[in-house]
């Protein structure tokens, strides 16, 4: 299967989670795009460069500050052993956000858990997918009741084999910006 098709899918997997949760909360299911830099870090900095990212997520509420969040990011990273080579990183990623502030505050400031897959998709040669958590946080400011800015800071970390891609742990720290479009 295809790094596309792998990623059709599984943004069209959580696209469809509304359907899955009756949400009894003052703020809606809402729906991000974004877009960055992913970091790599530690023995994957031998093999990767930092390269561009974009993604897009859904936030479900369960009440005013717990919600389920799911997202897709693509990161795109030069190859230090040959500068021809792109290894293109697919963050799958779900888990829980708390959000500190109430929903009529026009501040966001949320941390997030959370656990999935990334697959290392090597440029004409192998791709890898290994399974990861997350953890990070966001900052915003809503624009307006339903539109929210906002900048992010995550750590996924791919508990990768060392044979395949040269280390036994993948830390990728997606830094980015981006809205956020709630239903409510």
């Amino acid at each position: 299967m295809s790094m596309h098709s792998r990623l059709f899918i599984a943004l069209a997997a959580i696209l469809a989670l509304p359907a899955l949760s009756i949400a009894q909360s003052d703020r809606g299911v809402s729906f991000e795009i974004r877009g960055g830099v992913n970091l790599p870090t530690f023995d994957i900095a031998d093999v990767a460069d930092a390269g561009p990212s974009f993604g897009g997520g859904i936030n479900i509420p369960l009440n005013q500050n717990w919600g389920i969040r799911g997202g897709v990011d693509a990161g795109f990273h030069d190859s230090d052993l040959d500068e021809d080579i792109t290894i293109t990183v697919i963050h799958y990623i779900a888990g829980l956000e708390y959000r500190y502030l109430p929903p009529a505050s026009r501040w966001l400031l949320a941390a997030n858990i959370g656990a999935g897959a990334l697959t290392f998709d090597i440029e004409d040669g192998d791709s890898f997918t290994y399974p990861a958590i997350n953890i990070g946080g966001r900052l915003g400011y809503a624009v307006s009741p339903m539109v929210n800015l906002f900048g992010s800071v995550q750590g996924d970390i791919a508990f990768s084999d060392e044979d395949e891609i040269t280390t036994d742990n993948a830390w990728v720290w997606p830094l980015s910006f981006g809205i956020e479009i709630s239903t409510r």
